[in-house]
């Protein structure tokens, strides 16, 4: 992503589910900081508590994406994630995918310079 210029923060489930995380119009908030799209990696594991915000984030419009993986258990046990909690997600196959993907228009970065944010849009072939 660096190489690309892309922007990014790194939110760690502990921090998340331990109360510093919120859902709220659309956006996901960790302490101060919104974000409009939330990026998940490889991951094995997830809380309950982090997966239920994913999920409302994503129900109010917020952009999840995975990579090259689902979780496959909730908190230490088989689960099935993907579909309780993350049907809504992008799937992307890895980094590599993400970048040619921003490479090739089908998303646009915004700044807005009033918070510092640095958002990601998808677009459609035709520019919607």
């Amino acid at each position: 992503m660096l190489s690309a210029h892309i922007g990014y923060e790194f939110g760690d489930l502990n921090t998340i589910s331990s109360g510093y995380a919120k859902v709220e119009n659309g956006r996901f908030y960790v302490g101060q900081m919104a974000y409009q799209t939330v990026v998940l990696p490889k991951l094995s594991v997830l809380d309950q508590k982090t997966a239920k915000l994913i999920s409302d984030f994503s129900a109010q419009g917020g952009r999840v994406v995975v990579l090259g993986k689902y979780p496959e258990m909730l908190d230490g046990e088989a689960c099935d994630v993907k579909g309780q909690y993350l049907s809504r997600a992008e799937f992307v196959l890895d980094i590599g995918a993400l970048v040619e993907n921003l490479k090739n228009g089908a998303y646009h970065l915004e700044t807005d310079l009033s918070d510092g944010a640095i958002r990601i849009y998808r677009t459609e072939k035709d520019g919607e």
